[in-house]
């Protein structure tokens, strides 16, 4: 029966890009394939295994707890009882994930499984834009002209996805813990983590554009290692190729990517009437109303969108301040305190411990998605809670790693 659940958590990791859902209305409008299947699997790992838990996990926990003031003052109360169970499936799903993986195989076989999904991830995403381009029939629906869906509902989601799994390959490759792998997968290492950055310039998901170029950055300075001037280069000129084949060869893409460029970054930079009137500071502005009025709780996790505004507050912080108040920016801020905390003081382990090296290198690549979460709601967000997981079984086993070497040191 534990293999079984193994099984279906693998296939939930596989399908995790898949979030075209099973309907467009009701409760089947937030389940995906992979909720089936983590859903199976966490309902057969309950009734079979111990949970482990960390003080991060016991955080996630108290967030759900915090934003559930929420429901007192929502005017939206099934939007936010809603938003409330999925954030709680979603860290039920992170502990099953470290509750299985906790063991140095069980590490490896993770990132083995990110490999693959980021791999099938790719995959899909190249044909979308191959039958975009030769009219061949696409696997999954498009939303709009020029997207490169692969299994998302929109090429947003992509972008934000691909970030993630990135943060995790990219530090992964750059530490000794890569030698950990065999020969065959340190190759489908290095594969999947240059199409995945090619899948993310498709994405044209400017946010996420903006956090993989301060992961780099912060990265770079942390290292202070030359040969990320020849990564960067070298990445900067394989997207500048193809920006300059795109609209030949894809002219819907190009003009999509164009007009993000143009709405948020050009004419923000450049017309101050956009700044003062656009989306963005409007959005922002409403989040802060709702704030002021409601100082505690705020409008109620996802009691915002439809009641003050169209469209839900475009940012994680923003959307922390303007939907929980004053009791969910105090969670939210020890969540991220006792997550970060996984990632300091690790100049010197890194040297002699591989999962510290990891973690070492991880850190500047968080912050870049820190940084990108200004625009991004990362919360609500399957492969965050994959990250988390990481986080957390390579810190248990530093940790375990680093006790065992004062042991022996000691007799």
């Amino acid at each position: 029966m534990k293999k079984f659940s193994l099984i279906f958590l693998t296939l939930s990791i596989l399908t995790s890009f898949i979030t075209q859902t099973f309907a467009d209305g009701g409760i089947l409008k937030r389940i995906t394939v992979a909720d089936m299947f983590g859903s199976i699997a966490f309902i057969v790992f309950l009734g079979l295994n111990k949970f482990y838990s960390t003080s991060g996990y016991r955080s996630a926990f108290f967030i759900v707890f915090a934003f559930a003031f929420g429901l007192f003052e929502t005017a939206n109360l099934g939007q936010t009882l809603t938003e409330l169970l999925v954030l709680l499936f979603l860290v039920f799903s992170s502990i099953t994930l470290y509750s299985v993986y906790r063991s140095p195989e069980g590490f490896i076989q993770l990132i083995h499984l990110i490999i693959y999904t980021g791999l099938i991830t790719s995959f899909f995403g190249f044909y979308g834009f191959v039958a975009m381009v030769t009219g061949l029939p696409n696997i999954f629906p498009g939303r709009a002209s020029g997207e490169i869906m692969s299994g998302f509902r929109n090429a947003g989601q992509a972008g934000a996805y691909i970030l993630i799994f990135l943060t995790i390959l990219l530090p992964f490759y750059f530490s000794s813990a890569s030698k950990l792998l065999d020969k065959k997968h340190k190759f489908l290492l290095v594969l999947a983590i240059y199409c995945l950055i090619i899948y993310l310039f498709l994405t044209a998901k400017i946010s996420s554009y903006i956090g993989f170029t301060f992961c780099i950055l912060f990265s770079a300075v942390q290292r202070r290692r030359y040969g990320y001037v020849f990564i960067i280069v070298f990445v900067s000129g394989l997207i500048f190729l193809i920006w300059q084949n795109l609209e030949s060869i894809a002219p819907a893409v190009f003009t999509r990517i164009n007009a993000k460029i143009e709405t948020r970054i050009t004419n923000n930079l450049n017309d101050e009437n956009d700044i003062a009137d656009g989306f963005i500071a409007q959005n922002l502005k409403e989040a802060f109303t709702v704030f002021y009025n409601h100082p505690f709780t705020g409008s109620g996790i996802g009691g915002f969108q439809g009641v003050y505004d169209r469209h839900e507050v475009h940012s994680t912080y923003f959307k922390i301040v303007g939907e929980t108040g004053f009791i969910g920016i105090f969670a939210y801020f020890l969540f991220l305190i006792l997550l970060i905390s996984n990632l300091l003081g690790l100049s010197k382990q890194k040297k002699v411990n591989p999962y510290a090296d990891f973690l070492w290198n991880l850190k500047p690549f968080f912050y870049g998605c820190m940084v990108s979460w200004f625009y991004t709601y990362h919360l609500r967000k399957r492969e965050f809670w994959i990250l988390f997981a990481v986080i957390s079984i390579a810190t248990y086993l530093r940790k375990q790693l680093y006790n065992n070497s004062i042991e022996n040191q000691g007799t």
